[in-house]
């Protein structure tokens, strides 16, 4: 009875933070485009969290514009 209700719970954790479909396009376009346009300031602000913690703003946007930088 408790490995049924473990994995009962457990299911119902996992289908409340599952992200919608629609709301994945919305995100992924809005990625795409800013790499398009090269707007470094919002690929950093969608880049995940940690990563900004870790690394810092400012290091992260010096990065992506030396990645872009070309001279064609």
């Amino acid at each position: 009875m408790k490995n049924k209700l473990s994995i009962l719970l457990h299911f119902f954790s996992i289908v409340t933070f599952l992200q919608s479909t629609d709301s994945l396009k919305i995100a992924t376009k809005k990625y795409y485009d800013a790499n398009y346009l090269m707007d470094f300031e919002t690929i950093v602000s969608l880049s995940h969290p940690l990563m900004i913690q870790t690394f810092g703003k400012d290091l992260l946007l010096e990065k992506l514009d030396k990645y872009y930088e070309n001279e064609e």
